[in-house]
């Protein structure tokens, strides 16, 4: 076609509104999979070129998926702060990007990668799923999956070992005589959780233990007031883990409601040991995971990859460090 084409005569083409194709370029919600294929597929065969936004090759695209709530979390706090340093150390730039999964795919990455001058994508992981991340085994675009679970060997991934960690608290807790041991937290749509109670679960089997009641609470304060009232009648459980951070504070809030007091009534402890710890007293058993560390490695090995210095797959695989405080005592 020897008539240049704009984004007016994209829009056009594709029988869509400027602000569609202004969307898709800028990798924004509100546009349909089918739309969004749409636009690309014309934009290859028409040769259009947006212009590019920021300097090609010195900005990383930090992806996020829709309905994520790590940014209500202190995780998201302590590895943005990991990433941005690191990011930033190096010469290079940050651009939030908001996709779905179905966007991982080499066509849709490589166009943004074109489009918005990106050497690559930092991909928050936390809620991806060992299916959506095959996906990604097909894309040759430099990337790098940011937390989440373990993920499979193909996958440029750095995170922490989940199960590991989970195995190391119910040893902990199993070390101190408490057999009867509960759990709260959701793991649908949570692999990381879902990890941590593997971990738990498979360390009680081999004492020949199970999960009390087979399965954890919900993360809901009348679901732990049950819990905790089922206790103090019984006598069990005598633990409660929490499988996030957020889930261990749940358990704490509503305890102190019912003026229980640790951990003379009941044990707890928790996944995760971020800046909302410090308000708990006494302070809660964690299991701390190096945040920050995660962030800068995952740019540091993306850097390498977008450079051809690394061969994918590239990973890499931090061990948590289990922290005593006074919320899990002896019996």
């Amino acid at each position: 076609m020897s008539e240049k084409v704009n984004i007016r005569k994209l829009a056009e083409l594709a029988g869509v509104s400027v602000a569609t194709v202004s969307r898709v370029l800028n990798g924004k919600a509100g546009v349909s999979e089918k739309t969004r294929r749409q636009v690309i597929e014309y934009m290859h065969e028409l040769n259009y070129r947006p212009p590019v936004i920021l300097n090609r090759g010195e900005t990383i695209g930090l992806v996020v998926f829709p309905n994520m709530e790590i940014f209500l979390t202190d995780f998201f706090a302590d590895l943005l702060q990991g990433l941005t340093e690191e990011t930033f150390r190096r010469g290079q730039q940050l651009m939030l990007m908001r996709l779905n999964t179905g966007d991982l795919t080499e066509d849709i990455m490589g166009h943004y990668m074109r489009s918005h001058g990106l050497c690559g994508y930092i991909i928050l992981g936390t809620t991806l799923t060992t299916q959506e991340a095959e996906q990604l085994a097909k894309v040759e675009v430099p990337y790098v999956v940011t937390g989440g679970a373990y993920l499979p060997e193909n996958i440029n991934w750095v995170g922490y070992d989940h199960i590991g960690a989970g195995r190391d608290m119910a040893r902990y807790v199993l070390s101190l005589r408490h057999r009867h041991i509960a759990a709260v937290g959701r793991t649908e749509g949570r692999p990381v959780g879902a990890a941590h109670l593997q971990g738990i679960n498979e360390e009680l089997a081999k004492n020949g233990l199970e999960l009390w009641g087979g399965a954890p609470v919900a993360p809901h304060p009348k679901e732990c007031r049950r819990l905790l009232e089922e206790s103090q009648a019984t006598g069990k459980p005598t633990t409660i883990i929490g499988l996030s951070q957020e889930d261990g504070l749940l358990i704490v809030s509503e305890l102190t409601k019912m003026g229980l007091r640790l951990p003379t009534d009941i044990s707890v402890a928790a996944f995760g040991d971020y800046h909302s710890i410090q308000w708990v007293e006494p302070k809660l058993t964690t299991m701390r995971v190096p945040t920050g560390e995660i962030g800068s490695k995952s740019i540091n090995l993306l850097l390498d990859l977008a450079a051809g210095w690394s061969e994918r797959p590239v990973r890499h695989q931090f061990s948590p460090q289990l922290v005593l405080r006074d919320s899990v005592g002896a019996i």
